[in-house]
């Protein structure tokens, strides 16, 4: 008997020991596994609100231009979007803040003009999200190209693609915004 003895819960330590170290093991892994998709949930849901901040900013900031034909920051917001945040957050500043600020502007919000400055600043910021790569070239070149394609988007009806002042105002006045918001992305 005392040899059965020996057999106890004790003798089986290895195995016992190698169970223990396994569901150790697991619990550790299940533990990171929990820790990076908490990193993960968060980081969407900032992001998300860094985009409604960019999309109150775009609207607000032309709302409050309004007197100055042709200065507005909304191209440059949603191209700044596109490229720190994928495309789905350019193309959503883009399309949204042209009918949001036209609520609160001559004309208002109900034309075809709405409807093409919309696609317009989706095409612009979408593009940029698609290179998804943020530095200043990158700004100042989609910025550059997303104003063309609004001039183009909201011009060729009057026959034109590049209108005189407006048109050059507004390339020059983006361009201004985009130098201004890379200086904030040195500093970050």
């Amino acid at each position: 008997m005392s040899g059965h003895s020996d057999h106890g819960p004790d003798d089986h330590g290895s195995h016992g020991e190698h169970k223990e170290h396994k569901e150790h093991k697991g619990h550790k892994e299940h533990k990171e596994e929990k820790k990076e998709k908490s990193k993960n949930s968060k980081k969407p849901v900032l992001e998300e609100a860094e985009v409604i901040v960019l999309l109150l900013l775009a609207i607000m900031g032309r709302i409050a231009l309004e007197p100055f034909a042709s200065v507005e920051p909304i191209i440059p917001i949603a191209v700044y979007a596109g490229l720190a945040y994928g495309s789905s957050a350019g193309i959503l500043i883009g399309l949204l803040a042209y009918p949001a600020s036209n609520f609160f502007l001559r004309g208002g919000p109900f034309g075809l003009w709405t409807i093409l400055q919309g696609a317009a600043g989706a095409t612009a910021g979408g593009l940029a999200g698609n290179n998804n790569k943020l530095t200043t070239e990158n700004l100042l070149l989609y910025t550059f190209l997303g104003t063309l394609i609004f001039e183009l988007f909201l011009n060729i009806g009057s026959g034109g693609f590049l209108i005189w002042p407006y048109s050059i105002t507004h390339i020059v006045t983006n361009l201004i915004f985009a130098v201004l918001i890379s200086a904030g992305i040195k500093q970050k």
